[in-house]
């Protein structure tokens, strides 16, 4: 079993702006994760060393380290396409200035 860790900007900024009913299902995901890392869906073009998993409007974005067996999740947040708050515009964001 995989260990899941959280970085510390998902941490101190993704994790504590969820809703309580998504953190509870936030955490049961974590805990799949840990047991089978290669569960979520490939990403893909610039995300294409990310996964994703679906927390309802809501996904976590995660890498998985084979020579560490830990599951890094990198950002979480709401899938609202178009808009500047979607996950994966932030997420590519956050590529582009190095913070994961």
């Amino acid at each position: 079993m995989a260990e899941a860790r959280l970085t510390k900007r998902c941490r101190e900024v993704d994790v504590p702006s969820l809703p309580k009913d998504v953190l509870r299902t936030f955490i049961d995901r974590l805990e799949a994760l840990a047991a089978n890392p290669e569960h979520g869906k490939p990403l893909q073009a610039d995300l294409r060393r990310y996964r994703s998993v679906r927390l309802g409007r809501y996904r976590i974005i995660y890498r998985y380290d084979q020579a560490t067996d830990i599951v890094w999740v990198v950002a979480v947040g709401i899938r609202k396409q178009g808009s500047r708050e979607d996950i994966y515009q932030r997420m590519a964001k956050l590529l582009a200035s190095d913070e994961t």
